[in-house]
């Protein structure tokens, strides 16, 4: 399609998405989404997914910082104190256990650095992070569709419309540059550049709506 304007003349270059531009997406989705489900008949393992609350006592004393309710941690991910995670291991759901750990000599607080501690926990949550599949279930959870035909046709959509949108920012600048060719003032191309810039945070803004 071609559009002429007091004589700028561009060509809106239309890209029709495909099939496998379409599964590709969902497929990214599905890996940048797990399933989380919720364990009730067994006890906590290292990669379980767990929500609980924990108390800090360094010398008996409750120490700032070491304190957190409905915190959620994958144990043996390593992101608390070497040998906390572990300590965790076995437990069930409404379990209180008392983990005993040794901050490391190099730790951020001189405070607490090599000192021993004492933290009182509670385990509210067991869960388990999978896969999904690419049916009904995934559509329904992650794309709000009744079907996994319906979220495919939606994801179509939206990719669709977000072409189209990229085609037109792409034919307002290269519109914008005929036009600053034609003045006696010329603008920078950071000037250029920063009109450009914003057209396209409004278009990201719209398209995240």
């Amino acid at each position: 399609m071609s559009f002429t304007y007091k004589g700028l003349s561009a060509i809106l270059e239309k890209h029709i998405i495909t099939e496998e531009e379409v599964n590709r997406q969902l497929v990214r989705l599905q890996q940048q989404t797990p399933r989380i489900a919720e364990v009730t008949d067994r006890a906590t393992q290292l990669g379980d997914e767990i929500v609980l609350d924990y108390a800090g006592f360094c010398d008996g004393v409750r120490f700032p910082g070491g304190t957190a309710q409905n915190q959620t941690l994958t144990l043996g991910s390593g992101m608390f104190i070497p040998g906390f995670e572990e300590q965790l291991v076995g437990a069930d759901v409404g379990d209180h256990v008392t983990v005993n750990v040794t901050f490391p000599e190099a730790y951020h607080s001189d405070e607490l650095a090599g000192k021993a501690a004492r933290f009182e926990c509670t385990i509210h949550q067991i869960r388990t992070k999978g896969a999904y599949e690419l049916d009904d279930t995934f559509a329904k959870e992650v794309g709000g569709c009744d079907t996994y035909d319906q979220m495919h046709a939606k994801m179509g959509e939206s990719l669709q419309a977000y072409s189209d949108e990229r085609g037109e920012m792409d034919l307002q600048d290269r519109l914008l540059r005929q036009a600053a060719d034609t003045l006696d003032f010329t603008p920078s191309e950071k000037q250029i550049e920063a009109e450009v810039g914003e057209q396209i945070q409004n278009l990201s803004a719209q398209l995240a709506q």
